[in-house]
């Protein structure tokens, strides 16, 4: 074998070990953020069923919302993340959506946020300590939403 065809062969074999290095890193994080995310995965699942204000749907669908799901479940937007590993969830809110998700900072550390994303203009992001006040926050932002 020239040398030629030799070194292309080790450059391929790196490329493919560096793409599976990637992939599982990768896949490491997400299960990391999923982890952390799990609490505010458990509570959102255990008030899903929970009915919304209905002043809150008419402010959401002005012309529909009597024809809309009325509980927390049909305010999903979206689940953030990989289906496998969902780090956090994105809320129709009025004016546009609330989220709850947990990020990796620039440092590689867990980075708990709530983003308000309005229909117009810029998203205003709120960044948090720990888990703790990120809940608190989740709990509150739900106060607001559901009949209790």
């Amino acid at each position: 074998m020239n040398d030629t065809l030799s070194k292309i062969r080790q450059k391929a074999g790196q490329s493919g070990e560096s793409q599976m290095l990637q992939k599982e890193s990768k896949d490491s994080t997400a299960a990391m953020r999923a982890k952390a995310a799990e609490p505010l995965m458990t509570a959102f699942r255990d008030i899903q069923n929970e009915f919304v204000k209905i002043d809150l749907l008419k402010q959401i669908w002005p012309n529909d919302f009597d024809r809309r799901n009325d509980r927390l479940g049909g305010l999903v937007a979206e689940i953030l993340g990989d289906p496998r590993f969902p780090h956090g969830i994105k809320l129709m809110v009025p004016g546009g959506f609330r989220s709850f998700s947990v990020d990796l900072s620039t440092d590689g550390t867990l980075c708990y946020s709530s983003a308000r994303e309005p229909h117009s203009g810029r998203a205003q992001y709120v960044h948090f300590q720990n888990e703790e006040q990120w809940m608190e926050f989740f709990y509150k932002t739900m106060a607001y939403i559901l009949e209790v």
